[in-house]
C-alpha cells in the first residue's frame, strides 16, 4: 500500500526523526548469502530486540550494522559490569537501508531507525535530502574508526553472540514481512496491563450489544465489529474509552469508517473486558485526523495529583489493582480477635514509606475504620517473600479522617 503524504506531514516527520541522531553499532560476521540480500533504500523489519552500542571504535568482524537513531532505548544502567553501553531497539522495529559501504575488507550497512508508528511506510516511497549527508558522514566515520583498536568489551564472545543474527532476516536468510500479521499482535484485554490503554489509542473488538450502540451514536459501516478508542482513567468510573470511530479488519488491514462528530460515545472497561485488541504500536493507520480529540480527552481526564501518578507507575502494585480501576488496591485489615479481611482502597497520597487512600467498602468485622475513611497502608513481605498491602490501624487517635 502506497501512502500519499503531504509536505507538512513530511516536514513534521523530519523534525521528529532526524534531530539528535546518534550512531549505534552492532558488529557481526555475516554469511555472504545473507549480506548480498540487503539492498539500498529497502525497508526491513526485525522481530526481535536489536542490541547495539554507542561506543564506536574498531571492529574484529567482517560487517558492521551502523544504526542511526534518536529513539533507541538506553539500558546501560542495567548492565552488571559488562560495560557494553547497551542500547536496544524495540521488537518489530523497522529500518531503512541507507548505504552499504566497503573499506579495506570491512563492510558497513547503514540503517536509519524508522518511526514506530504507521509513518514508517512513508520511507518506502520517500527520500529526504538529509540522507545523502548522513551517508557521507557515516562513510567518513567508518573509514576513520573501523581499523582502529576495538572497544575490548565489544570484542568479547558474549557480546558478539548477542549480535550474531542478521537484522531483518530469519534463520534461513529470508526477510521478515515489513507488515505485521495483526493476528500475531492481537492481545486479550484480560491479560493486558491498564498501561496498554492509559492515554493510548487501541483498536478493540466490541461485543454485539456494544458495537450496535456505538454505531447508533457515531455511525459506521454495517460490517464494522470493532472501534478505534482512546483510553483514559476516570476518577470514579475507572478505565474508560472515548470512541474515535468504528472499523474492522480486512485482509490484515484495519479499515476505519467515517464518524458523526456531533455525538460523544464512551465505552467502559467492562464492555471490552473479555475482548481482544491491537495495541497502539501496531496500528498502521493515520490517527492524525483524531489528534485534537485525543489530546482533549487526555487533558480532560488528567489528574493533578502527582502522588497518584507515581502510584500508577509502581508496577509491583499491579497484583493488587482492580483490573478496571487501577487506582483501587486490595489492602489487608488485621486486628487481634478478628479474621483478616481484604478491602478496596482508592489511592490518593504517598507518605515517606506508606500510602494513603479512601476505604471503598465497609469491613464485615469491627476494625475501627469505615467506608469513606482515609486509611494508611504499607507494602509488607513475609518470610516466604510474598507481598501484601497491610493497613496501619494502630493509631492512638484512631483512623485518619
Amino acid at each position: 500500500m502506497e501512502y500519499e503524504v503531504d509536505v507538512k506531514k513530511l516536514e513534521d516527520l523530519a523534525n521528529e526523526l532526524f534531530p539528535g541522531l546518534t550512531m549505534f553499532v552492532r558488529d557481526v560476521n555475516l554469511p555472504q548469502n545473507a549480506f548480498e540480500k540487503y539492498e539500498i533504500d529497502a525497508v526491513i523489519r526485525e522481530k526481535a530486540f536489536v542490541d547495539a552500542s554507542a561506543r564506536v571504535m574498531g571492529m574484529i568482524t567482517t560487517h558492521r550494522y551502523a544504526i542511526l537513531s534518536n529513539h533507541m532505548i538506553d539500558i546501560s544502567a542495567m548492565e552488571h559490569g559488562t560495560n557494553w553501553g547497551l542500547c536496544v531497539a524495540n521488537r518489530d522495529s523497522r529500518f531503512k537501508v541507507l548505504d552499504i559501504y566497503e573499506y579495506e575488507g570491512k563492510t558497513q550497512i547503514l540503517l536509519l531507525h524508522l518511526p514506530e508508528d504507521y509513518r514508517w511506510k512513508y520511507f518506502e516511497n520517500t527520500k529526504f535530502s538529509i540522507e545523502d549527508d548522513l551517508i557521507r558522514d557515516s562513510r567518513e566515520r567508518f573509514k576513520n574508526k573501523c581499523l582502529t583498536e576495538p572497544v575490548p568489551e565489544l570484542a568479547t564472545q558474549e557480546w558478539l553472540d548477542r549480535c550474531s543474527f542478521p537484522i531483518g532476516m530469519d534463520e534461513e536468510g529470508n526477510f521478515f514481512d515489513t507488515t505485521i500479521d495483526l493476528k500475531e499482535v492481537t492481545m486479550d484485554v484480560d491479560e493486558a496491563s491498564f498501561r496498554d490503554f492509559y492515554n493510548k489509542v487501541i483498536f478493540a473488538k466490541l461485543p454485539e450489544p456494544c458495537i450496535v450502540s456505538v454505531k447508533d451514536g457515531v455511525g459506521g459501516d454495517e460490517k464494522d465489529d470493532s472501534a478505534l478508542l482512546i483510553g483514559y482513567i476516570d476518577e470514579e468510573c475507572g478505565v474508560s474509552f472515548h470512541v474515535l470511530c468504528t472499523g474492522r479488519i480486512e485482509n490484515n488491514r484495519i479499515i476505519v469508517s467515517e464518524r458523526d462528530w456531533s455525538t460523544v460515545n464512551i465505552v467502559r472497561y467492562d464492555s471490552v473486558e473479555h475482548q481482544s485488541f491491537i495495541p497502539q504500536k501496531y496500528l498502521d493507520i493515520d490517527i492524525e485526523p483524531f489528534e485534537d480529540y485525543i489530546n482533549k480527552t487526555i487533558e480532560s481526564y488528567a489528574t493533578n495529583n502527582e502522588d497518584k501518578l507515581k502510584i500508577r507507575d509502581m508496577d509491583f502494585l499491579d497484583q493488587f489493582r482492580s483490573p478496571g480501576y487501577p487506582d483501587d488496591l486490595q489492602v489487608g485489615l488485621f486486628k487481634e480477635g478478628n479474621d483478616p479481611e481484604g478491602v478496596w482502597v482508592r489511592c490518593s497520597a504517598l507518605g515517606e514509606k506508606t500510602m494513603f487512600g479512601k476505604l471503598l467498602n465497609e469491613p464485615f468485622a469491627d476494625f475501627g475504620v469505615h467506608c469513606g475513611d482515609t486509611i494508611e497502608f504499607v507494602p509488607y513481605q513475609n518470610d516466604k517473600e510474598e507481598l501484601f498491602l497491610v493497613a496501619l490501624l494502630e493509631k492512638d487517635d484512631g483512623p485518619i479522617n
